[in-house]
């Protein structure tokens, strides 16, 4: 696996984890109704299994990665600023995670992986 690609995974679990962490404190100081921390913990419960499509070469999987981080950055230009106290936090996973996971999953070693498929030889 090359270096980009197993940088853009560390990424994508870390932004992940910031997201499930800042979600929980918005349900544990009552920002959040419980329904919607369920369907919260729904959405980050399915994303998680896109890093791991990542790491098995899944090319359609990279695409939606791809999308999905480019909303987010587009969301976070097109949002009215926050009040909450770890808006910083937030703001620096929002901006800088998602443009580096774009980076890193688009770079040449990464294309010619991705494009490569495992070849199975049989006895």
């Amino acid at each position: 696996m090359p270096k980009s690609v197993r940088y853009a995974l560390i990424a994508i679990f870390a932004e992940l984890s910031v997201g499930l962490v800042l979600t929980i404190i918005d349900w544990s100081t009552g920002k959040i109704p419980s329904r919607q921390f369920a369907i919260e913990l729904i959405i980050y419960i399915v994303l998680a299994i896109l890093p791991y499509k990542l790491y098995r070469r899944s090319n359609p999987s990279r695409y939606t990665w791809l999308a999905l981080s480019s909303l987010s950055l587009l969301s976070f230009f097109w949002s009215p600023p926050t009040t909450k106290r770890y808006v910083d936090i937030a703001s620096w996973v929002t901006i800088f995670l998602p443009a580096l996971e774009i980076y890193w999953l688009l770079t040449r070693e990464s294309n010619i992986w991705f494009g490569k498929k495992e070849i199975i030889y049989e006895a």
